[in-house]
């Protein structure tokens, strides 16, 4: 009986267009609102290694008494220019490694499913690197404005608490209260499901634990769980700091310079069928730009501090800050 082949199920322009519409679910950072997929109505289907978002800079200056003998001053109003950096990325897959799927009863909606999940985690891994450059410890450019760490590096490890939430949402100072999401390490995620901080707003029993569905809820904020948020060792093994990100809605930018393609092609020398998929994307926290002439990064070089810099007037317009803790199991 002869093989099924992915030319024989696959049609490339309509799998293309069932990956992007699935992708969605399986893309946490825009289920969750953090990310939108526009900024400033930028159009960066035109190509080019980066999104540029002209903006308008916070009114400043205090106000003036009105009186008979004097004008009032004009100030000025500047503006200035948030960066994004495009990346181009592909994965390729051989007949072998989806020969279960391609026997399946419908393989192509099956792989398309595959496909978007694959992305969807490569997305999000992209959004964590851009993230850890831009919280880098030791010289993120907001370290110091938006990063907190109640972690220890020795004696009694510090977990999570709704005491160091509070610490790390002041930052923002009155803005504190605007923050939509949680973004932590499933060790993280562990430790507030056993000391039950977690709640699932499905299930009437506030102590029942349901690990099926979504994540529940922290504080009233959706919860994201990735172990690609940052681990880092601490100083006395073994006090792993792990950083959690509080968001809010809109704080990030993830741009599609295209849509997902996909190909299929033979490799006559390797015998076998080959699907190929690209994607082209930005992932970006607003007001913090891309500060280099590097393109087409990697995710190192995402998570490299010294390519980031803040542009935004006033702390309260990034809607993300950083919170290191320590996990019970490390």
């Amino acid at each position: 009986m002869p093989e099924t082949r992915i030319a024989d199920v696959v049609v490339p322009e309509i799998l293309s267009d069932m990956v992007t519409a699935q992708i969605s679910p399986y893309m946490d950072f825009l289920r969750t609102g953090i990310a939108t997929k526009d900024y400033g109505n930028k159009d960066i289907s035109e190509g080019g290694h980066f999104a540029k978002v002209p903006f308008y800079d916070q009114l400043t200056g205090e106000d003036e008494v009105i009186t008979d003998s004097s004008s009032l001053v004009p100030g000025k109003i500047t503006t200035d220019t948030d960066i994004g950096v495009v990346c181009h990325r592909g994965k390729a897959w051989a007949s072998r490694d989806l020969a279960k799927i391609l026997s399946g009863d419908d393989p192509q909606k099956e792989i398309a499913k595959q496909v978007a999940k694959f992305w969807g985690k490569k997305f999000a891994n992209a959004c964590i690197a851009t993230l850890n450059g831009v919280f880098d410890a030791s010289t993120g450019t907001l370290k110091d404005t938006h990063r907190v760490k109640t972690g220890a590096d020795s004696s009694a490890a510090v977990i999570l608490s709704a005491g160091d939430i509070v610490k790390a949402a002041s930052k923002l100072g009155d803005a504190m209260t605007e923050f939509d999401c949680i973004i932590v390490h499933s060790l993280v995620y562990a430790d507030m499901i056993r000391a039950k901080l977690v709640s699932f707003p499905a299930l009437n029993d506030p102590n029942t634990v349901d690990l099926t569905k979504n994540p529940g809820k922290f504080l009233g904020l959706d919860i994201i769980v990735t172990d690609y948020a940052p681990v880092t060792a601490g100083g006395t093994a073994p006090f792993n700091l792990y950083t959690c990100y509080l968001a809010k809605k809109g704080s990030m930018y993830f741009g599609m310079q295209k849509a997902i393609m996909t190909e299929s092609d033979r490799d006559i020398l390797a015998q076998k069928d080959v699907l190929a998929t690209t994607a082209h994307f930005v992932p970006h926290l607003k007001l913090v730009k891309w500060n280099s002439t590097d393109t087409n990064p990697t995710n190192t070089l995402l998570a490299t501090a010294s390519k980031w810099t803040k542009v935004a007037d006033d702390n309260k317009f990034i809607g993300m800050v950083a919170l290191v803790v320590n996990a019970t199991q490390n």
